[in-house]
């Protein structure tokens, strides 16, 4: 009866691990321990890089030729064109950057050096901005008085009483 449980134990295990690694959160957790410990090997496995290249291309830049050369049929023949001709060369310098980030791990500290430190950058908010009480002034005092820069316009009219 245990060797039945035991069996039956092992069973449940493997089909557990199995139905694990085929999900698409195990595949993620793979492709980022992956890039984390440099291991181009894994991010091979898991993600289909000429595919992913190809993808991009496709999805971004044809049809944004496609546009920029018109609507026609002279535009789309041209736009095709143009994207075949270059597809293979933009394809392997993708490919060529994703290699390379996967090993380097260096976009991090590329964009790091490009960009100043956030903190560093911006002023202090409470010490670039003067006081609003004293920077700005007085309302009473800024504007003229309405009475005083205005005629009278009792005496310029003439007396309609007489």
């Amino acid at each position: 009866m245990w060797k039945i449980l035991v069996v039956f134990l092992l069973v449940i295990v493997n089909f557990g691990y199995w139905y694990w690694t085929t999900t698409p959160y195990h595949a993620v957790l793979e492709i980022r321990s992956s890039i984390i410990h440099h291991d181009l090997k894994t991010f091979e496995e898991y993600v289909d890089v000429d595919s992913v290249a190809t993808k991009m291309i496709d999805g971004f830049l044809t049809p944004q030729v496609r546009a920029a050369l018109g609507r026609g049929v002279l535009g789309e023949l041209l736009g095709s064109g143009i994207v075949h001709l270059m597809k293979p060369t933009l394809v392997n310098i993708i490919k060529d950057e994703v290699v390379h980030f996967v090993e380097n791990n260096d976009l991090e500290q590329r964009s790091r050096s490009a960009l100043p430190d956030s903190r560093s950058a911006l002023p202090d908010s409470r010490s670039a901005l003067p006081d609003s009480r004293s920077a700005l002034p007085d309302s009473r005092s800024a504007l003229p008085d309405s009475r005083s820069a205005l005629p009278d316009s009792r005496s310029a009219l003439p007396d309609s009483r007489s």
